[in-house]
């Protein structure tokens, strides 16, 4: 990054500011072209081989949507599988997100709610407040 003299003027910062900002359209300009380029290879390289592109492929590729290796529900049973006294839903939160997997959604905490709720393998320990594998511990009786 360039170092500018103490004593420069406000409006040579300006100018200085403008110019940046000019180039940093250019850039983000020259970005989407390179982009667009580059899912037209993407496709033609795909008819070349014989592959089919669903539409699932093409939305992940526009979107540059976050693709995971292992499912959400994945990652979860395997954590909560090496963890003899369950989890809160902020600290499984977090090791989620620490094991790899990679979200967009502005609010996860929301989205592992969802599927610890809707796995059924997976219970809520009320005494402590934890989410716990059914095979690993009995689910106390209510």
């Amino acid at each position: 990054m360039k170092t500018f003299p103490a004593n420069i003027s406000v409006a040579e910062l300006e100018r200085i500011l403008l110019s940046r900002k000019q180039q940093l359209e250019e850039l983000q300009q020259r970005k989407a072209i390179l982009l667009a380029e580059l899912g037209r290879v993407d496709e033609e390289i795909a008819s070349m081989q014989g592959a089919r592109r669903t539409l699932t492929d093409s939305v992940s590729v526009r979107t540059n949507k976050p693709i995971n290796s292992k499912s959400l529900r994945e990652y979860v049973l395997e954590i909560l599988g090496r963890s003899r006294r369950g989890m809160s839903l902020s600290d499984l939160s977090a090791k989620v997100l620490a094991a790899g997997y990679r979200t967009e959604s502005h609010n996860f905490r929301n989205v592992l709610y969802q599927c610890l709720y809707n796995t059924k393998d997976i219970y809520h320990d009320d005494a402590t407040g934890t989410y716990r594998l059914r095979s690993l511990q009995a689910e106390p009786s209510r």
